[in-house]
């Protein structure tokens, strides 16, 4: 009898071990499907945020390119860059044009904007333990700005979060010179 309930209890044990091998194991992180819309545009499946219908092909390339690239004080490379050297490297890129390499010389090179008014490939800048501003990123659309994070890397942000908003220094548009000709 005892043998009998042994086996009976090595068959069950053995059956859940076999089963639970064969379950599929549900992926730790939702993905976003490609064809989820909005009234204006589609959520982009890597970018994770609704992208409008009409957006700058060049743009949208760039910033697939540069995303997770990690943040490294004075890169400007896939191996590393800061934010006005992601600004350098889009703006070439994507707009044909050449930008200045600091944030303090992109804020002195800038027209100040209403937020309001802002559009690609426009520039927000941040103050962050400073009075100057020492933080830009590129602007995108409907409040979110490509930039790169010191702890994140490359990555979208909303102008919205309060960490961004506490921050907040200054919308700017980059003005027309000899070295920025389109």
């Amino acid at each position: 009898m005892k043998s009998v309930s042994v086996q009976w209890w090595m068959i069950v044990v053995c059956g859940l071990l076999l089963s639970s091998c064969a379950a599929r194991k549900k992926p730790d992180t939702p993905t976003v499907p490609p064809a989820v819309t909005s009234g204006t545009g589609m959520v982009h499946p890597k970018l994770g945020i609704v992208v409008p219908a009409n957006v700058n092909p060049q743009l949208l390339a760039g910033l697939e390119k540069w995303r997770g690239v990690p943040y490294k004080l004075g890169g400007n490379s896939a191996a590393g860059i800061d934010c006005s050297g992601l600004i350098l490297q889009l703006y070439k890129e994507v707009y044909q044009q050449q930008t200045p390499r600091t944030t303090a010389d992109l804020f002195a090179r800038s027209l100040m904007i209403p937020v309001d008014s802002l559009q690609e490939g426009d520039l927000v800048f941040f103050s962050i333990n400073s009075q100057k501003p020492s933080h830009a990123g590129l602007y995108l659309w409907n409040g979110f700005f490509y930039h790169a994070s010191t702890s994140k890397g490359v990555m979208i942000s909303s102008l919205q979060e309060a960490y961004w908003k506490k921050y907040f220094t200054a919308a700017g548009r980059i003005k027309k010179t000899n070295a920025t000709k389109p």
